[in-house]
């Protein structure tokens, strides 16, 4: 009997051992593992934000309707059109930035935000008048909305004025834009010729090519509260960013919710910009439209806030 309580005694006292000998040696590795993050603790942060911005180096559209698709010798069509300045970064921005401090006044960054611009209605209209039959008339109102969602991923340098808890700051890096450029066409057509449809709505969506553009920021702010955990930043924030289209595929059409993309011709689907064309390049039915290449803007202009964690 005390043999096998002597034996119990030593299996208990060896597995102590070897349970203490494992955390010990374990506490060992996660120590030696965390001393050099523990080392550079001060030196990371992150940073959630939100941007609004207008836009900047807007792109001029001149809108005008000639599709008046009734034709009599004694017609009377009336186009209007306008011309807007558009620019497809203004908007609104949200995302998280980290730096990393590289020197005491200077760091470096890399932000992922999302954006999304603002929709920009362009109208124009074209009506019809016949004389003497003045009850006959046509209308047709076209609505075009270019808009931009896009993930943008930067990266940027960080330079603090001074040594302060609050204090002035200048940001200077380039961004890498994955887009979703997108034009919504709405064509509505009211008449009340006798064998027409008295109101026709169309709806086309179209997607522009490419993807992917890059472009380049900076900003000025200041910092409050930059040497507690918790600091909050905000500043004036800016992109430069042009945007030079290839391509417009259509991806879907509507007429009255009807589905008519299956019946659109490659020419109807499918523009592509080209420096210069001919009259001759657009006439075949089974080949992408040629249009003149135009630059669209994508830059901005606005007000970033967020709070900054140090860490």
């Amino acid at each position: 009997m005390r043999i096998q309580n002597l034996n119990l005694v030593i299996a208990l006292l060896t597995f102590y051992y070897l349970c203490k000998n494992f955390i010990m040696k374990k506490s060992i590795i996660i120590l030696l593992c965390t001393v050099p993050l523990l080392l550079s603790a001060q030196k990371f942060s992150v940073s959630p934000f939100y941007t609004v911005s207008g836009g900047i180096m807007p792109s001029t559209w001149s809108t005008s309707n000639d599709q008046t698709f009734i034709t009599a010798d004694t017609s009377i069509t009336y186009y209007s059109g306008e011309s807007f300045n558009v620019s497809l970064g203004k908007g609104s921005r949200f995302g998280c930035k980290t730096e990393y401090r590289f020197k005491n006044l200077i760091s470096l960054g890399a932000s992922l935000s999302y954006f999304n611009s603002r929709d920009i209605p362009l109208k124009s209209t074209s009506e019809a008048e016949y004389d003497p039959y003045a009850i006959y008339n046509i209308k047709i109102a076209t609505t075009d909305i270019y808009n931009n969602k896009a993930i943008d991923l930067g990266l940027y340098s960080h330079f603090l004025m001074n040594d302060k808890n609050t204090t002035p700051y200048l940001n200077a890096g380039i961004m890498l834009s994955f887009s979703k450029y997108t034009l919504n066409r709405e064509v509505s057509i009211q008449n009340n010729f006798p064998g027409y449809y008295p109101t026709e709505l169309y709806i086309y969506e179209y997607k522009i090519s490419p993807s992917i553009h890059y472009g380049f920021t900076g900003s000025i702010g200041i910092e409050i509260n930059r040497q507690k955990t918790i600091s909050l930043f905000a500043e004036t924030y800016c992109v430069l960013m042009n945007v030079s289209p290839t391509k417009r595929i259509c991806k879907s059409k509507t007429w009255n919710s009807e589905d008519q993309f299956d019946a659109m011709t490659t020419s109807e689907k499918e523009t592509v910009y080209v420096e210069s064309y001919t009259d001759a390049d657009n006439e075949s039915t089974d080949e992408p439209t040629k249009a003149l290449r135009f630059n669209q803007s994508f830059g901005s202009i606005g007000l970033q806030a967020g709070a900054k964690i140090n860490f």
